[in-house]
């Protein structure tokens, strides 16, 4: 009993400093951003260097999974790993909140996306090998829930 306890609150905890990467989404942030960025992208619409905005999010957390299939077993998952990329996400989100340049704010997104989900995925593999077969459900279901924000 004691051992699903201490399941239960690690589930708990990295699911809240999941959640603690709420707050401001990245497409409203990306979206505000858009007017203020300059660089050799500057003279293409809005919807051009929107999509280009959401496309290297994207492809970031596209080249982690590719790179953590490749690397998994000899990468495994630790607590410290996803607490190192969740805040090279916060750094990285929190430059691209900063920058001026189309360019900069382009490779930062990069980063975040990467950092992104080598973060959560590396926080639900924890959860998920961590947890106990006969309420591995419950633990799994509490620490999504928990990322989320507590929704319901």
């Amino acid at each position: 009993m004691k051992r699903n306890l201490s399941i239960l609150a690690l589930a708990l905890a990295l699911g809240s400093a999941a959640f603690a990467q709420q707050g401001v989404s990245k497409d409203t942030l990306t979206l505000g951003s858009i007017q203020d960025l300059s660089g050799p992208l500057a003279g293409f619409g809005k919807q051009v260097r929107m999509g280009l905005l959401l496309a290297a999010d994207a492809l970031g957390a596209l080249c982690a999974g590719l790179l953590w299939e490749y690397v998994g077993a000899r990468s495994p998952a630790t607590p410290r790993k996803a607490m190192i990329y969740a805040l090279i996400w916060a750094v990285s989100m929190g430059l691209f909140a900063l920058s001026g340049h189309y360019g900069l704010a382009v490779i930062l997104l990069f980063v975040a996306g990467f950092a992104e989900l080598t973060s959560n995925s590396t926080a639900q593999t924890i959860v998920q090998t961590s947890a106990p077969l006969h309420i591995r459900g419950r633990v799994i279901g509490l620490f999504n829930m928990s990322a989320l924000g507590l929704r319901f």
